[in-house]
Order: structure tokens, then sequence, then C-alpha cells
């Protein structure tokens, strides 16, 4: 039982004494938490909570479902450490810098998807001191690799999958001298492409190449 006090006062009226009852800060704390945990137990209570962790369960399942690619997706901007990407694939000093400076200026390059589930279908325009290059290509994301030329005109092949939460995919490169692991992802109106070599060990390297494309039509 909660704890209770007695004071006596005077009546500012009649002048005759009275007694009330004061509960005592522990008490008080005491019959508050019994509430809320009564409150807590609740089956209409907990009924609210599993409704509330079903909406955003759902809410993130289709922010997933809804990553798709599908567009005419132009070249807008490049970033990155552009030296060290180069200097990953041993390019000496001087042909780093006759590199980094075309990257730099710019160049066209589109991409047109179609995405459907785990199947893309690619029509890619321009590369690096070649706007009339085009090549079509097919991607399934988890399936076998394709054939499929670099932005340096160099035969290779490609293969897809999704990262682990369906929001990014991964694009592997084999064949090549140094191949390349390149992520992509939308952001926003924007698509955005990150190139690294792949190390000995399997892992991304440092330069990065940074290709952000906007959505044209």
């Amino acid at each position: 039982m909660p704890h209770l006090s007695f004071r006596s006062c005077k009546n500012p009226v009649s002048g005759t004494r009275m007694t009330r009852r004061m509960m005592s800060p522990t008490a008080f704390l005491a019959v508050t938490v019994f509430v809320v945990v009564l409150i807590m137990c609740h089956p209409a209570s907990k009924r609210l909570g599993a409704s509330r962790n079903l909406r955003l369960t759902e809410r993130q399942s289709s922010e997933t479902k809804n990553v798709n690619f599908t567009g005419k997706w132009v070249l807008h901007k490049i970033e990155g450490d552009i030296d060290q990407f180069f200097k990953d694939q041993d390019w000496s000093w001087a042909f780093r810098k006759v590199a980094v400076a075309i990257v730099k200026s710019g160049y066209y390059m589109s991409q047109k998807i179609h995405h459907a589930g785990d199947k893309l279908r690619f029509e890619d325009e321009g590369i690096p001191r070649n706007r009339d290059f085009k090549q079509n290509y097919e991607l399934t994301i988890g399936g076998s690799e394709v054939p499929w030329i670099t932005p340096n005109a160099e035969r290779a092949r490609l293969r897809a999958d999704w990262n682990e939460d369906k929001t990014q995919i991964i694009q592997r490169t084999y064949g090549e001298k140094f191949p390349k692991i390149t992520q992509r992802y939308l952001d926003g109106d924007y698509m955005v492409e990150i190139a690294r070599c792949q190390g000995h060990n399997g892992k991304p390297m440092d330069g990065h190449v940074k290709h952000v494309y906007r959505r044209c039509c």
C-alpha cells in the first residue's frame, strides 16, 4: 500500500482545524509507474504498437520495391578522386594528368534504361573521346556475365547484383586488366555511378570516378 501522511491545518473561514491526507513522492511515483504498466500491457495498446510496426515495415518494403532505374539519363557532372583512380591502374604521373584533364573537361554520355524486376535493358551512347559510340545490352541482376565495352573502349564482361537492401546495383567487370566495381543508385532525380578498381583481395580500392546522371525523360 502507498504510504500516506496526514497533515492538519485550520479552515481559513471557520477557524476549525482540518486534517487532509498527503501522498509521499515515493508513493506517487509508484502509483504512476503502476498506471503506465497497466496501459502498456492493455491489449489495445499492444495492437496499436503492432499496427505501427506493420506500417513501418510496409513503408520500408514499398521504398525497396520502388527502386527503379527506368528512364533516359544524361551525364550531368563528374566527381571523385580521379587521379587516385588512374594511379590504382599503375598509370604514370604524366598519363594521369592527361587522363584527369580529359575526364574533368567533361564528355557526353547517356544511358536509356528499361528496368523491370531483376531485368535491365541498356542503350548506351557516348564514351570519352567518342560521342558517337553506342552499345546495347541486357543484364539480369544475380545472373550471368554479359559482353560489354568499357568507357576505355576495351572488351570485357559485366555482371550485376543487388546490395543487401536492394537499393543499389553492384556491377563487376571481368576480363580487363584492372577489373572495376561500380555502385549504381538513385539520388532524387539523379542516378549515380561510382566506379573503383578492384584490388587483389577483391575489395574496392581508394580511387574512384563518380558519374552523376540527370533524368532526361
